[in-house]
């Protein structure tokens, strides 16, 4: 039974055949991306969001839910990126066992 770390590996590898394509970036970039988007999850935006639950009602606050839902749009866009580039590893990955 595969236990999900075995999937992993088969799209680590998989990264192996896409370096013609893509060099080395191609091999690792959609868990490169993967991990910014946990990176900026975890590291901003939960935290900075807690904090605008507890604040009180100012121009400050405003400010930065504005800046909170701006830089999500980013956020979004490396969520997509690393979606992306993961359908591409493991088509790769199943044209390579073809």
């Amino acid at each position: 039974m595969d236990h999900g770390v075995g999937w992993i590996g088969r799209a680590l590898e998989c990264g192996s055949g896409a370096r013609g394509r893509h060099g080395p970036w191609g091999t690792l970039q959609w868990l490169f991306a993967a991990l910014a988007d946990r990176a900026f999850t975890f590291g901003y935006f939960i935290p900075t969001m807690v904090g605008l639950m507890s604040a009180a009602d100012s121009p400050q606050a405003v400010a930065t839910a504005t800046r909170w839902a701006t830089l999500n749009y980013v956020r979004l866009a490396i969520v997509l990126a690393a979606w992306l580039a993961a359908l591409e590893a493991f088509a790769v990955f199943y044209q390579q066992r073809e």
